[in-house]
């Protein structure tokens, strides 16, 4: 799950290829539940 605890800061960007902190971690990023984790 994608909860957080706390937030220690925000990064803004607009390139369409940054992959955020789960998506780096290898979550999907869509949410499509019939692919697999990784």
């Amino acid at each position: 799950y994608k909860w957080i605890k706390w937030v220690s800061g925000i990064e803004l960007t607009d390139d369409p290829l940054y992959k955020g902190y789960w998506e780096s971690r290898g979550y999907n990023n869509e949410g499509d539940l019939n692919r697999s984790f990784f």
